[in-house]
């Protein structure tokens, strides 16, 4: 808890504020920018994994290279 209030009294000598109300305290696990961060890693959201599983097979070499580019945007995360 002192953790908590030292980040808060940080902010605030540097007048930054926080809405308590959107943040989640001492809990095991968070959601962040589509993936689950815990004490185990960090992990893909499971809806995230579904749709890939159940993205439709690739036809022709178009379709493949547009699957294929999808995810590459999202490497440097």
């Amino acid at each position: 808890m002192k953790d908590v209030k030292w980040v808060l009294d940080l902010l605030r000598a540097n007048n930054l504020y926080v809405k308590i109300k959107k943040y989640e305290f001492f809990t095991n696990s968070t959601h962040f920018l589509g993936f689950i961060i815990d004490a185990k890693g960090i992990m893909p959201e499971p809806l995230k994994l579904e749709l890939i599983r159940d993205w439709p097979d690739s036809k022709d070499l178009t379709s493949c290279k547009s699957f294929l580019g999808q995810p590459i945007g999202f490497g440097s995360l």
